[in-house]
């Protein structure tokens, strides 16, 4: 992006312009398939046209894209190359203002009643009309992950990564466990977890989805989130369409500052509003320790622990009938999307 090609060429005066690219940028860029085929020099034409809203990389994916950076290039002077003045990124970082938790809010009990009100759980005209009311009611991720993201707190590229294989049981207990796959990696080392669901998540038809696409010889539990483009994360697919849902149920979300992770504070707070105790949410969030004991000494919850702490949550999905599993025809059919292509290219 900043033109230099052979690791002799970067410094860290490159560095700074690669941040300060990065900010005259349109937001937009990176996200379609032929972003790449477009000269930059079009793309920063482009930015002076837009509201200042719409440039820019926000600072959580700057700071993502410079920390990634790096990373490679600690690893080239560890190879024995010398980065001219490097000095690492620390000072090109963004800083964030106010505290972490003020970033995005929770969904209000208003607003989880008003999205699982909406077809795609009571029902809809069609599968190209999940917005529209009707008869049907299909199981996907669409449906699913919604559900899964209220009663076990996940994130939503945790979720929609899950793989058939990572729907288990131990000792009676239904639970996910999250690990890395060839779908996606993790946050972080302790977002490894198991996760215990609770008896709402298996009368919605979690349990009977997840037999129905495994016995269709499925790896990927919601099959239908490949993109196609390999880089295009699962959790992307599938925000294409769950953003319509929440515009429809949360008009207001953008201004007050709700997103899907709107769920996992939602979930988060119940349960310290329920008492639970912080090591314990820690473990189900898949956050570190909030002090050195419960990070380095306190021992992983037991599924039972934490199935009781999850029980806590308030139901928000008594509304929904349970219906029998109806999967998408091109999940039947093994088809591909329709503008797939190999997500993998082998060389000859």
């Amino acid at each position: 992006m900043i033109g230099d090609d052979h690791v002799r060429s970067l410094a860290q005066s490159r560095v700074a312009e690669y941040r300060s690219l990065l900010l005259a940028l349109p937001r937009t860029y990176g996200k379609g398939q032929n972003d790449r085929n477009i000269p930059l020099a079009v793309w920063l034409e482009r930015a002076k046209g837009l509201p200042e809203n719409k440039v820019g990389r926000e600072s959580g994916t700057l700071n993502r894209h410079l920390t990634q950076l790096q990373e490679v290039l600690v690893y080239i002077e560890a190879c024995g190359h010398k980065i001219p003045e490097f000095s690492g990124v620390s000072k090109l970082l963004s800083k964030k203002k106010g505290r972490a938790r003020d970033e995005r809010n929770p969904f209000s009990p208003e607003d989880l009643a008003a999205i699982f009100r909406q077809p795609p759980w009571m029902g809809c005209q069609s599968l190209e009309n999940r917005l529209v009311p009707g008869s049907m009611i299909y199981h996907d991720a669409l449906s699913i992950v919604p559900y899964l993201a209220r009663y076990t707190l996940g994130r939503r590229e945790e979720l929609c990564g899950l793989d058939v294989e990572d729907v288990l049981e131990e000792d009676g207990i239904p639970y996910i466990f999250i690990r890395p796959n060839e779908h996606r990696t993790l946050k972080n080392p302790q977002s490894k977890r198991k996760i215990p669901l609770i008896g709402e998540v298996a009368r919605l038809g979690f349990l009977r989805y997840r037999a129905a696409i495994k016995a269709l010889g499925y790896k990927l539990l919601f099959p239908e989130l490949r993109a196609a483009s390999d880089r295009t994360p699962l959790g992307d697919v599938f925000y294409g369409d769950w953003i319509k849902v929440q515009d429809e149920a949360v008009p207001k979300a953008a201004e007050e500052r709700k997103v899907f992770h709107s769920f996992r504070k939602a979930g988060g707070a119940d349960l310290k509003h329920a008492g639970v105790a912080s090591e314990l949410r820690a473990d189900i969030l898949g956050h570190g320790g909030e002090n050195i004991t419960e990070e380095r000494y306190a021992s992983t919850a037991k599924l039972r622990q934490m199935l009781e702490a999850l029980q806590e949550l308030p139901i928000v999905t008594a509304g929904i009938e349970t219906s029998q599993i109806c999967l998408r025809r091109d999940i039947l059919k093994k088809s591909a999307r329709p503008s797939a292509r190999p997500r993998r290219r082998t060389r000859p």
